[in-house]
């Protein structure tokens, strides 16, 4: 094998070069030293940091277009997802806010219901477990409410029916019933009523009964029964203080031995209210009860008075002469005072009844004849 060695050393000066000896200043330039090139010759070296191409269908490249159309959906499916985020973030935050007002509202709720409940245990002791105090209260105000209106309305209502019926009965009185103008001399007490004037109003008032002291002063009904009058007025309209009125089964002349006149007990202190005041002894022992009739004027002297229960209610108008005194007699000792009237047997009685304050009694007086005109 021949070699050239002449070749070698030439192209091998850097090997000669004494690095071993040295010199003062700046040292001069090395010629024979060989340096790397910079031009860049032939192919360029792959960068193994740079991505490999894209690879399209069938392993083929990627065209612009389909990389464009890629880019273009990549950027879509971007805005999306920050499209997304932002709604989840509004989504949460508008969460947040409806939880603090609910927490809110709950906290404001439960304050009240505190104040409430502090309250109830004051004044109504402990409240039940699982009891919902706020609502219960309110509740019952709105029952208070409707009950002090319904019985407001109830009371202005009773107020102005008994007002008018109280006009009615006067402006009947004022056309009808006459004060005579007695003389210093003469006894006689008796009044004038126009009985004429009177059934042209209504031609079933049969009497008119008047007691000094009270505001009984009314006209004396009677149809074929009990019941009508309770619930009519003179003027034969439906009234709920109703009319004073005789017992269908006595004699419209007053001529039976026990007769009996009805009326209501209105608080407001008309119709047979005061007959209260004479069982109570208000008007003394000494109370004269006037009746009128087309045919008569009479007077009759109270002798009995006393309160009783609807079971033991009973009034016998069909008493006789037989029996008459026994009658009387029995009525006489039920009275709660002594009056002055002492009943005997040639008399007649009448009988007047009532309801007491509470409407659950009967209010009866009996007076007996006394006086006759």
């Amino acid at each position: 094998m021949n070699f050239n060695t002449n070749k070698t050393e030439s192209n091998n000066k850097f090997n000669s070069i004494n690095f071993a000896k040295k010199r003062r200043g700046r040292p001069k330039k090395d010629e024979g030293i060989a340096k790397p090139s910079t031009k860049k010759r032939g192919r360029p070296r792959k960068n193994p940091a740079q991505p490999p191409k894209p690879v399209g269908r069938n392993g083929r490249p990627k065209t612009t277009k389909e990389i464009l159309e890629e880019e273009e959906l990549a950027r879509k499916q971007a805005k999306e997802q920050e499209k997304l985020i932002r709604q989840e973030a509004l989504t949460a935050k508008q969460i947040e806010d409806r939880l603090k007002k609910e927490r809110k509202i709950k906290s404001k709720i439960e304050r009240k219901r505190m104040k409430s409940d502090e309250y109830s245990e004051y004044y109504f002791g402990a409240p039940k477990e699982g009891h919902n105090l706020f609502t219960v209260k309110r509740l019952l105000l709105f029952i208070l409410v409707l009950a002090f209106v319904g019985s407001s309305y109830i009371v202005v209502g009773w107020y102005h029916r008994t007002t008018r019926t109280e006009k009615k009965y006067e402006n009947v009185a004022s056309k009808v019933v006459l004060i005579n103008e007695r003389d210093e001399n003469s006894d006689s007490k008796f009044d004038t009523v126009n009985f004429q004037e009177l059934k042209s109003i209504n031609a079933d008032a049969v009497a008119w009964i008047k007691i000094g002291g009270t505001t009984i002063n009314y006209p004396v009904l009677q149809t074929t029964n009990n019941e009508y009058y309770l619930s009519h007025d003179i003027y034969k309209k439906s009234d709920q203080c109703g009319a004073i009125y005789m017992d269908y089964q006595n004699d419209k002349r007053v001529i039976d031995k026990n007769t009996v006149i009805y009326g209501h007990h209105i608080k407001k202190g008309i119709m047979f209210a005061d007959i209260v005041k004479i069982a109570s002894g208000e008007l003394g022992k000494d109370v004269d009860i006037y009746i009128y009739t087309p045919e008569k004027s009479m007077r009759f002297k109270v002798f009995s008075a006393y309160t009783t229960i609807p079971e033991e209610f009973s009034i016998d108008t069909e008493v006789t002469e037989k029996d008459y005194d026994q009658y009387v007699e029995t009525l006489k000792n039920k009275s709660t005072i002594e009056f002055v009237g002492k009943p005997d047997k040639s008399n007649q009685i009448i009988s007047l009844s009532t309801c007491d304050k509470t409407g659950k009694e009967r209010v009866l007086v009996h007076a007996e004849l006394e006086d006759i005109e």
